[in-house]
């Protein structure tokens, strides 16, 4: 133990500062370090509790006093300040599992996966809720875990978490742990090679026991093929689209199929949830409501609940969000479409002519050529926007479709809406992440809405001057 007894808590976002009041309120000697510029918000909070903190540096000095380290997730191992954490043998936890130490009775649902995290994990909060359970849903989704903790514990956590949030874990232990897929994504983060990026992630089912229960994509041929190699003790369960034999979860094209045969091998009965009059019926939303009706099912909740939680939930922010129609063009936000495999969701379900916009900061290793063959069928013309533009213009220059680079989000929307007729959609689903122009995906987003709704403004107006004139 060092004489300081102090844990530093590295960055100083929601993560770190949701560790900081967290660490403070359980009356230990706390101190927040960002290379950064501390944003507004968080500088206040750390203020008012009187946490004292740097901003623009780390002290390495300060650091190797530590009792504790807390990185937050955005902070990658391999950086050399971190590995000298480890070297001088400094605890080093992720803000997930410090926070972990002060749960008490509440059990934990944690999912994880390449994509449709956020989707799932709210879908699961929804069912919840609607059986009127006691649960609170964070992690890499609106508050940190670590703030939740500052609040009455709840009956159960649901919590998206991340690899980067995985990462330095050694006791977190969700009672129901989900994979949804796995595909190549942040490798620069594992010196390219995907099975740290696998082992990241199957940290989120390394401390389950017997009792517990894994739920896993089976369609996702990469995590299977990784799963093959690793191992766990939770109870497995497993879905996927077409109905075979070691399927918990299926569709057979108008229902959603449970077959619970884990706790009833004998005589296990399917389950059918009809979603025709769900809200949506896109073929991401019927893939993560197979995984969160598997978490209903172990739980118990009622099929009719489940049913109904599938027609009132509302698609997020930001994920395929139809943002409105301009004389018979719709614009649709899927600016959380971060990575290659997100854009693919997102233009298979397209089933009229699409304005493409594509493009960000991407990190080298995204293979847009598997795009190839769904733009070729559904995309009327590609606007590239970003610090990839190059890259992406190369990936589909065999493709027989025109393509425009713009400058700034106004120029995309602008462009995209003079190519566009009626009938058909401008979709924003990037494709890359948003670090080049914008801080994240939701600015991102939001400023593709503003742009929208600008010239939703301006040809109204055009429409209304026109209609007097003819008066």
């Amino acid at each position: 133990m060092k004489k300081s007894n102090l844990i530093v808590v590295l960055g100083a976002g929601e993560s770190g500062v949701g560790a900081a009041l967290l660490a403070k309120s359980k009356g230990l000697n706390v101190f927040v370090s960002d290379a950064s510029i501390i944003k507004p918000n968080f500088r206040k909070e750390l203020e008012e509790n009187n946490i004292p903190f740097e901003e623009g540096q780390h002290t390495l000095k300060l650091l190797r006093e530590a009792e504790l380290v807390i990185k937050s997730p955005g902070i990658s191992p391999y950086l050399p300040y971190i590995q000298d954490l480890l070297a001088q043998g400094i605890p080093t936890y992720s803000e997930i599992e410090f926070a972990y130490q002060f749960v008490t009775a509440a059990k934990i649902i944690a999912v994880t996966g390449t994509n449709g995290k956020s989707t799932t994990v709210s879908l699961i909060y929804h069912i919840l809720k609607q059986a009127n359970w006691n649960v609170q849903l964070g992690g890499n989704i609106g508050y940190s875990f670590a703030r939740l903790l500052l609040q009455k514990e709840p009956q159960w956590y649901v919590l998206e978490v991340s690899s980067y949030q995985l990462e330095f874990i050694q006791k977190f232990r969700p009672n129901i742990a989900l994979i949804l897929n796995l595909y190549p994504h942040h490798l620069e983060r594992y010196n390219n090679q995907l099975s740290l990026y696998a082992k990241a992630k199957f940290n989120i089912f390394k401390n389950q026991v017997a009792e517990d229960f894994f739920i896993y994509g089976c369609d996702s041929p990469l995590l299977v093929q990784e799963l093959a190699k690793a191992k766990y003790l939770s109870q497995p369960l497993c879905f996927g689209w077409e109905p075979r034999e070691e399927l918990n979860a299926w569709f057979d094209g108008n229902s959603i199929c449970f077959h619970m045969k884990k706790d009833k091998p004998k005589g296990a009965k399917t389950i059918k949830i009809p979603i025709d009059e769900a809200q949506s019926r896109s073929k991401s939303f019927i893939y993560n409501s197979m995984a969160a009706g598997l978490v209903g099912n172990l739980l118990d909740i009622k099929k009719e609940s489940i049913r109904n939680s599938f027609m009132t939930f509302e698609n997020l922010e930001h994920r395929l969000e139809r943002v409105c129609e301009i004389e018979g063009v719709e614009f649709i936000n899927d600016s959380k479409a971060t990575n290659v495999n997100s854009a693919w969701f997102a233009l298979e379900q397209m089933n009229r002519n699409v304005i493409w916009v594509v493009g960000g900061k991407d990190t080298g290793t995204s293979d847009f050529g598997m795009l190839f063959p769904l733009v070729k069928e559904k995309v009327k013309a590609l606007i590239l926007l970003g610090r990839e533009v190059e890259r992406i213009a190369e990936a589909f220059s065999g493709i027989g479709k025109p393509m425009f680079k713009v400058d700034s989000m106004q120029m995309a929307v602008q462009k995209a809406f003079s190519l566009a007729e009626r009938g058909e959609v401008v979709l924003l689903s990037p494709a890359c992440p948003s670090f080049d122009m914008f801080e994240n995906f939701e600015e991102r987003g939001n400023a593709f809405k503003a742009e929208v709704k600008k010239l939703l403004a301006e040809v109204e107006l055009k429409n209304n001057l026109s209609t007097k004139k003819q008066e």
